[in-house]
């Protein structure tokens, strides 16, 4: 946690044109999410939405940078909103 998609495809050697990663949480959103103390406080509905959505893309770019076997692309996470909201 911590890393976001930038970070990640830095240390990889991964190469995205600089459009792409308007896709993604900007380093500044992923240090806040990072940042967010473990406690047992309820969350805002916005800082559980950071935390989850850096969870996934770190995750999902970690596994398309070592693992294209596996993942051979990352998903965005407004797909993955778009099909909660459409009940998929």
């Amino acid at each position: 946690m911590g890393n976001s998609v930038r970070d990640i495809d830095v240390k990889t050697g991964r190469q995205r044109g600089k459009d792409e990663y308007r896709k993604f949480q900007p380093d500044e959103t992923v240090s806040q999410a990072h940042r967010y103390p473990t406690n047992l406080s309820s969350l805002s509905t916005a800082t559980f939405d950071r935390i989850a959505r850096h969870g996934f893309e770190c995750t999902d770019a970690t596994l398309a940078a070592h693992r294209p076997d596996l993942v051979s692309k990352c998903i965005e996470w407004s797909c993955l909103e778009q099909e909660a909201t459409n009940g998929i």
